[in-house]
């Protein structure tokens, strides 16, 4: 899923890590808000760091968005648009009943999945919008090690 196009634009992150995991993941948040704070977007969340934009983790803009800082706020928002169109597409065309977000999306749900949710309902066809769940990992950072051992146990 990661590597999605969601985006026209050629960059050479999208080459290496895939268009969706290169604007959602931890590295594509960090760098959307730096990117904002060079353009003279003014932040506390870099205040903190006194320009050293490598002290930033994705995790201090979501904490600035809990926080309500504006840039950290509108870079979630973004996120939020660029997953939802990935579920959108996806549910397009596999047409499922649930889709399960995790990693970073999941450990900041209460930050962006009203706002997934929203957008995804706006980009699905009317009826299929009402029939698709979105929902939030339960599993945390354990899921990929869940998910293998189950998948090696029933191949045994």
């Amino acid at each position: 899923v990661g590597w999605l196009s969601l985006n026209p634009v050629e960059r050479e992150d999208y080459r290496r890590l895939g268009g969706l995991e290169a604007e959602v993941a931890s590295a594509g948040i960090v760098r959307r808000f730096v990117w904002r704070i060079k353009s003279g977007d003014q932040s506390a969340v870099a205040d903190q760091v006194k320009g050293d934009f490598s002290k930033i983790a994705a995790a201090d803009v979501l904490q600035g968005a809990r926080s309500g800082d504006g840039v950290s706020v509108s870079i979630m928002r973004d996120t939020a648009k660029y997953i939802a169109m990935a579920v959108a597409n996806l549910a397009t065309m596999l047409d499922p009943e649930v889709i399960v977000l995790g990693g970073i999306i999941a450990s900041s749900g209460d930050v962006m999945l009203d706002a997934i949710k929203l957008e995804v309902t706006r980009k699905l066809m009317p009826q299929q919008a009402d029939q698709v769940k979105v929902v939030l990992s339960t599993l945390g950072d354990d899921a990929v090690a869940i998910g293998a051992a189950l998948a090696a146990r029933a191949g045994a």
